[in-house]
């Protein structure tokens, strides 16, 4: 299954742009996880910042989650239905390869 960040958004009447907050966003997985034993993919959208990404993907562990996608742009999350009008930069290869160095350093 696919836990969406469009999806709790729109859900909550706010735009896709990581407003939404880890917890509130827990507390649907947890409901979900209530109906279900499948495996849950969590959309993590840019995974915010490195130092707290971490504990994002502690926290989703221990919560049962199976997985974890960020995306590899720069800065903050720009909903890509809004097309060219939301110029998105990709992150450098080494910046996202610190993201799981910074990871697996702290297992």
């Amino acid at each position: 299954m696919w836990s969406s960040s469009l999806t709790d958004s729109t859900n909550k009447g706010k735009l896709d742009i990581e407003a939404v907050d880890l917890t509130t966003r827990l507390q649907t997985l947890t409901d979900i996880l209530e109906c279900t034993t499948k495996p849950i993919i969590f959309d993590g959208d840019t995974g915010g910042k490195l130092e707290h990404f971490v504990f994002t993907v502690r926290t989703l562990e221990r919560n049962g989650i199976s997985a974890v996608i960020i995306e590899d742009k720069t800065g903050l999350k720009k909903n890509s239905l809004f097309g060219t009008e939301s110029r998105q930069e990709l992150a450098p290869v080494p910046d996202l390869c610190a993201c799981f160095d910074h990871r697996i350093s702290l297992c």
